[in-house]
């Protein structure tokens, strides 16, 4: 008789948030660490490089960066981090350019739709939205090294 193996593999939930708000990145930061009881602490900054393009015939060939806003809480169970979507003017997510920002939890234990509601109880943000996109879509983001 043959044997049957059943493999179960533990998976934490990926659940990506955009959210728009009007108040300071740090006074948002505050209000989801005080909302959910968590530490979502300043880490290292993200960049992209953009370089002109050369076919635009520009005098000077010019480089640039820009920097987003990223902060981390990870414990055990959950992890979350935080991304600002605008970054000198360049948004991370071109199809999401109204959103303000990007969250990602990671929980055992908490829900899309309670995560969504705790954040809409935040005075300042204005809209939150679920975004769904594959792994692939991730890449050099982010959030691809927290997956």
């Amino acid at each position: 008789m043959a044997k049957l193996r059943l493999e179960i593999e533990e998976e934490a939930t990926l659940k990506l948030l955009g959210i728009q708000s009007n108040w300071s990145e740090h006074r948002l930061v505050w209000a989801i660490n005080r909302q959910f009881g968590i530490q979502l602490q300043r880490s290292e900054d993200f960049y992209i490089e953009s370089r002109a393009d050369e076919s635009n015939q520009v005098l000077f060939s010019t480089e640039s960066k820009h920097f987003f806003s990223v902060f981390l809480y990870e414990s055990d169970d959950e992890q979350a981090i935080l991304v600002a979507n605008i970054g000198q003017g360049l948004p991370l997510f071109d199809k999401r350019r109204k959103l303000d920002y990007m969250l990602k939890v990671s929980s055992k234990y908490l829900e899309e739709s309670e995560c969504i509601q705790k954040l809409n109880e935040i005075k300042g943000v204005l809209a939150t939205t679920r975004i769904e996109c594959d792994v692939d879509e991730l890449a050099a983001r982010p959030f691809s090294s927290f997956i």
